[in-house]
């Protein structure tokens, strides 16, 4: 048995909304036989709220479901700018430093997101003389770079240079995507050190609570529901969605349009609604994870849309996984390592990024095709059983602590 430090910012529970992963690898660590302790922040990264049981001082500790979670001190409200949303991740970094440094542990499995946490915990795993592993999420700074956040240049440079020293010191890294990977070999990473940890972490169905989609009022019977469950940030473009769903309005088709989460842009999306009075789009609040597969198996359809930049190819959203879960059928616009797992599934179709009009046509495909689409949530639902098994997760990530 290991001691295991997991540093992540963000640690959703099942009966928080959020994305899977942190607590899925928390919990395989646990079943494999290992001793977890989670150090993550006191903030909610989705709602901005406090989610410490115990406010007073700069660390509070919990237990969920035999699981030791540390959390940070850290200023409620980070999304509201980005002065905020960098102390919020400083305050963060060195905390968890600050706490890790006085206990001892055999193994720290840490995120990379954020890139504040990097330095703090490579420098903590020289001192304490642990194997470090690195949980490669997202790719810094190709990402910021990406979502706007940084523009190429001085910093960049050393922020690449950086984060290649660091993963060639990590004993280990555990790539979310194919195309993460493919991109950590380019910058001279050795390929015997890394492996592929999927976001295959799909919610499970706790209570069986979940909202009722109303529906639209055309006077059409049942409506046709597509559902859209994530974050409305920078790097999803729901746009394309909305813009496909006002073409099949004007169809004046019985399709609804459902989007499930929170974001910087969803009062954009939803001013967007209004003005151009879109009533078969409705947007709902996040939802703890407990009760995402009830709603996932109220939608006929599940969508996912990225931006036409080609660096969202390495994009393996965890939510693709959730829906794969629900045999639920899924249409994505997009390119990369998203429409290669489509199309190895047979659980979805591809539409070209930013295309409104050749997604609204592939939605109506599958709402006048039921047989075709049927058929794709089965074969959706068995290749998630095949291929990504907590089995074969496990199988996975007990390589890392076998060496």
């Amino acid at each position: 048995m290991a001691r295991v430090l997991l540093l992540t910012y963000h640690l959703p529970t099942p009966d928080e909304p959020g994305a899977g992963r942190p607590w899925g690898e928390a919990t395989l660590f646990r079943d494999l036989g290992h001793e977890v302790t989670v150090v993550t922040s006191g903030t909610q990264y989705l709602t901005g709220k406090t989610t410490r049981k115990n406010k007073k001082g700069l660390w509070s500790e919990e237990s969920f479901d035999n699981i030791r979670i540390i959390k940070t001190y850290a200023p409620q409200g980070y999304r509201k700018s980005m002065v905020r949303r960098i102390t919020n991740y400083i305050v963060f970094s060195s905390l968890s430093f600050a706490w890790a440094i006085r206990h001892n542990f055999d193994f720290i499995f840490m995120g990379t997101d954020p890139l504040f946490l990097v330095p703090f915990g490579f420098i903590l795993s020289r001192i304490k003389r642990t194997k470090l592993v690195l949980d490669e999420r997202d790719l810094f700074p190709e990402t910021a770079v990406a979502l706007g956040s940084l523009k190429p240049g001085y910093l960049t440079h050393f922020i690449s240079i950086w984060h290649r020293f660091v993963c060639k010191k990590a004993d280990w890294i555990v790539a979310a995507t194919p195309g993460i990977m493919e991109m950590l070999l380019e910058k001279g990473i050795p390929a015997h050190k890394m492996m592929v940890l999927p976001n295959a972490f799909p919610p499970k169905d706790l209570n069986g609570k979940t909202l009722e989609i109303a529906p639209i009022q055309n006077g059409a019977g049942k409506n046709f529901t597509v559902l859209y469950a994530g974050g409305m940030g920078l790097a999803n473009e729901l746009m394309t969605v909305l813009k496909a769903a006002q073409i099949l309005q004007t169809a004046n088709l019985p399709i609804k349009f459902i989007f499930v989460g929170e974001g910087e842009r969803k009062l954009e999306y939803s001013s967007y609604c209004k003005k151009n009075a879109l009533l078969n789009c409705q947007f709902l609040s996040v939802l703890p994870r407990s009760q995402m597969s009830a709603l996932l198996e109220q939608a006929d359809v599940c969508v996912h849309s990225l931006k036409a930049d080609p660096f969202w190819r390495c994009a393996l959203s965890s939510k693709i996984f959730d829906y794969l879960a629900s045999g639920r059928p899924i249409i994505f616009a997009g390119i990369g390592d998203i429409s290669e797992l489509l199309q190895k599934s047979g659980g979805g179709i591809s539409v070209p990024p930013e295309d409104p009009s050749t997604l609204a046509s592939a939605i109506q495909r599958l709402y006048s095709e039921p047989d075709i689409r049927i058929e794709m949530g089965k074969k959706a639902k068995l290749y998630m059983e095949e291929h990504f098994s907590i089995k074969s997760q496990m199988e996975r990530l007990a390589k890392v602590f076998s060496t």
